[in-house]
């Protein structure tokens, strides 16, 4: 009971680096990196609104990725077993 305990508040602690090996967007779950890149964010915004392009609203600057935003290499395809079965058989024989 107490060695779960203990693993329990190693993984709940953001600066520990079971949990860190744990969560890969671990960084995110501290407030300063949110904050640092809500203002790179607000300043390239307001970089890009002095310019030309912003002057004209063309080409505005994409914010800086956030793990919780949805990216096409995350996405997992279900099969049904059978399907399954023969990707599993073919990868097997060759």
């Amino acid at each position: 009971m107490r060695a779960a305990s203990l693993a329990a508040a190693m993984i709940a602690q953001p600066e520990s680096w079971t949990r860190r090996k744990i969560d890969p967007a671990w960084e995110w779950s501290l407030l300063t990196n949110q904050w640092g890149v809500l203002a790179s964010d607000a300043l390239r915004w307001l970089q890009w609104s002095k310019t030309r392009d912003g002057q004209r609203n063309q080409r505005v600057p994409a914010p800086f990725p956030r793990p919780w935003d949805n990216n096409a290499a995350d996405t997992y395809v279900a099969l049904p077993i059978d399907e399954l079965e023969a990707a599993l058989a073919a990868i097997r024989e060759s």
